[in-house]
């Protein structure tokens, strides 16, 4: 295997991977490097806790911080996850170390749930969670207008790529932003360089091959959302494409172990291992190794490559880091052995502690551990002892008696008149007071939600009317480029703006697909960056944005924009990049609009743009995305899109064009690959590869409405690999009301 391709593969069962192991740790990646890593601030290593054991796991390994869930609205469903006892003991835990705790809160959300995600965001931050990872915009807003001043982390469900992203998720109140695994280590420090918030990026784990936040693939087959955190992982699975077959969507796991140098030299705020799902002595192996290499700033050597490859992998790459796509993919083994269970925690933390005995007074423990410091009393008073006065040697053994608390006692000094007594129960209960002291959260008023949920969040989705609001402004602070953001409108001023909204869009893939008579039908028409030009913008097209959008491909993409074009936008940064140049967003199905109060936030964010809701939601909810802002889009027709790749599957199979096998930011002179991919029931699923090499997977049937219109929203129609013609016919079938001529996807 060439140095170039930098992937590590290990051998089958009883093989040597010592040389891959050496091969893949020679060769870190230097390009771009900002600053010396000598001088560069050291990131917080954050690993994951996806149960209490993982959590001591991650405090033993040497965490600066951890990211768990609770047991409901956490995108990783089937991990362990924390229940509420359970969340106040490990943050307990937590703040004893030093340890940070971010709760991922980081599913989408239905109107009907965001009163209960408000009630667990609030029992979060009671019991002193350092910041929530948020993925949904209303729950977002919610926090902040309900709950106050809560430090919120963006997930990178979001899919935030660019400074762009970074500076409209300042404003929505987001403090840090948890960038796209696809970065290069040139964009990444870019991005950390423009952004107002800190970047938060992965250093090791599991690849999703979609972009985060842009699959639908497990939901439209499977029923099982990744959007609501119960992905199937059907990019594990084989599939077929030209003569080739196998797990082609299935990429190895990231290992930027070798890298250590050049990620800390961009600036990043935090690396982050990924695996909720993990074991327990998966992140303690993980986390200790990523510790050492931090600690020592330098690149991991062949023996650590080694053992992280045997606690876990699909072989390891650095590929995305590199911008080299052209060993990626990997699988895990079969026989695979397991990890040897972790044995728990064993750190220990010194405490001291002083008691102060003295007969008339309350007796008082004051304690004190790296960091912290508490004092308890007892509310009775000491009286004088009947026989033998406590003396220090008993008064230490009981205090000392830390069960299964973090410390141990390190110094005792006892201060007493001599003839004072404490029973052992006494002295239990005053050290019980003062541990729970010295790692209680600081104290906060708990939230207190209306009565009427309707003045909280809009209950529309079942067709109750919300109660028209007055003013409904969100919490943060008017920005420079969203001064909606200080009073989102409400319904009825909304809807009196929207009238002049277009009724009917459509997007297309290349410009041959248009027949004429769909610029008589659709009163908006997208085609995507590559293919959108002159001649696009001439015919009366608008520009679709690329979903993966640097900084770079901001700047080449800047010049096609003028003021006043309809611009579709896939993200908050590309809304706030399109209005900068006064352009007008149209927020894409990408946005995952699931609920009302999201939908009045990013319809606020445009402008005056239009919006398209969810297409996982079912019509009822689409229906009440749309009367909240009076026409919100609806997908009616078309393959929608399952997922979105920055790496190019059709490079190497047959089909490809003379593209780098992903996207460079370069535009290649050549049109755009088309491929189909098979499952193995024998559905096959277009595959776009666009001029800048990514690749946009659609759903193998197309969504039918036809005969089923969805009242009260607007038609979004999709067009993949349908040829002029059948788009014709398309159109002639809605203005009909046909019903589906094969094989198609309802919406409920």
């Amino acid at each position: 295997m060439s140095e170039r391709k930098r992937r590590f593969e290990p051998k089958a069962k009883g093989g040597d991977i010592s040389a891959e192991a050496a091969r893949f740790a020679r060769s870190a990646v230097s390009l771009g490097v900002l600053r010396d890593a000598a001088d560069a601030p050291l990131p917080e290593l954050l690993l994951p806790a996806g149960s209490p054991l993982s959590l001591e796991a991650a405090i033993e390994a040497g965490a600066d911080a951890v990211y768990f869930g609770a047991k409901s609205f956490s995108a990783r469903a089937r991990a362990v996850n924390f229940d509420d006892g359970e969340i106040a003991a490990a943050l307990r835990l937590c703040r004893a170390f030093g340890v940070r705790a971010y709760a991922a809160v980081n599913t989408r959300l239905r109107d009907s749930e965001l009163i209960e995600a408000l009630r667990l965001v609030d029992t979060l931050a009671s019991e002193g969670v350092d910041a929530l990872i948020v993925a949904d915009l209303g729950l977002c807003e919610a926090i902040r207008r309900e709950l106050g001043d809560i430090e919120l982390h963006a997930s990178t469900q979001l899919t935030p790529v660019s400074s762009y992203d970074a500076r409209a998720l300042s404003e929505l109140g987001f403090s840090r932003m948890v960038a796209p695994r696809e970065l290069t280590l040139g964009q990444l420090g870019e991005l950390c360089e423009k952004s107002p918030i800190e970047i938060e990026a992965f250093v090791h784990g599991a690849h999703c091959v979609s972009l985060s936040g842009q699959c639908l693939m497990s939901s439209l087959i499977g029923g099982r959302s990744a959007n609501r955190g119960e992905c199937a992982q059907p990019c594990r699975m084989a599939y077929g494409l030209g003569k080739k077959s196998g797990a082609l969507l299935s990429l190895s796991d990231m290992c930027y172990a070798p890298d250590i140098p050049a990620l800390i030299s961009t600036g990043v705020r935090s690396l982050k291992v990924e695996g909720r799902q993990k074991d327990a002595a998966y992140v303690y192996g993980v986390g200790r190794i990523y510790r050492r290499l931090l600690d020592g700033r330098r690149a991991a050597n062949a023996g650590e490559i080694e053992e992280l490859a045997r606690l876990f992998e699909r072989g390891f790459t650095d590929g995305y880091l590199r911008g080299d796509f052209s060993a990626m993919r990997g699988t895990r083994r079969d026989d695979a052995p397991a990890n040897e269970a972790f044995a728990g925690l064993r750190r220990r933390l010194p405490l001291s502690a002083s008691l102060t005995l003295r007969v008339g007074e309350a007796p008082r423990l004051e304690v004190s551990a790296p960091g912290l410091a508490a004092a308890a009393s007892l509310d009775e008073a000491a009286t004088v002892a009947v026989g033998e006065a406590l003396t220090a040697d008993r008064a230490r053994r009981q205090i000392a008696r830390l069960g299964a608390t973090p410390f141990e006692l390190a110094d005792f000094e006892f201060t007493t008149d001599s003839r004072s007594w404490l029973g052992a129960a006494e002295l239990n209960e005053l050290r019980r007071r003062a541990i729970d002291a010295l790692t209680a959260p600081a104290s906060r008023d708990g939230v207190k939600l209306a009565s009427d949920a309707a003045r909280s969040v809009p209950r529309t989705e079942c067709g109750e009317g919300g109660d028209g609001g007055g003013s409904d402004p969100c919490a943060a602070e008017t920005g420079k480029l969203f001064p909606e953001l200080s009073a989102i409108p409400e319904p009825a001023r909304v809807m009196r703006e929207a009238r002049n909204a277009p009724r009917r869009a459509a997007e297309f893939t290349s410009a041959a697909q248009i027949p004429a008579a769909a610029f008589g039908y659709f009163e908006a028409i997208y085609l995507p960056y590559g293919e959108f030009g002159e001649a696009g913008r001439e015919a009366g097209c608008s520009l679709s944005l690329p979903p993966y959008m640097t900084d770079e491909t901001a700047r080449k993409i800047a010049p096609l924009i003028r003021p006043g074009d309809r611009v579709l936008a896939h993200t908050v940064g590309q809304i706030y990049f399109v209005r900068s140049l006064g352009a007008i967003p149209d927020a894409s199905l990408r946005l995952n609009v699931w609920n009302a109060r999201c939908a009045r936030v990013i319809f606020a964010l445009c402008g005056g743009g239009t919006l398209t809701a969810s297409p996982e939601l079912p019509a009822a909810a689409m229906r009440s995305v749309s009367r909240e802002i009076g026409g919100a889009f609806a997908a009616v027709y078309g393959k929608l899109p399952v997922m979105f790749t920055v790496r190019c599957m059709i490079r190497g199979h047959g089909g490809c064009r003379g593209g780098a096998g992903g996207v460079t930011g370069a535009l290649r002179e050549s049109a755009a690959c088309r491929a189909y991919i098979a499952d193995r029931t024998g559905a096959r699923f277009f595959v776009l590869g666009g001029r800048d090499c990514s690749n946009a997977i659609s759903n193998s049937v197309p969504t039918w409405t036809a005969d089923r219109p969805i009242d009260g929203c607007a038609s979004y129609f999709i067009f993949t690999d349908e040829d002029a013609p059948s788009v014709d016919a398309v159109i002639a079938a809605y203005e009909r009301g046909d019903a589906p001529p094969g094989n198609v996807r309802r919406v409920k």
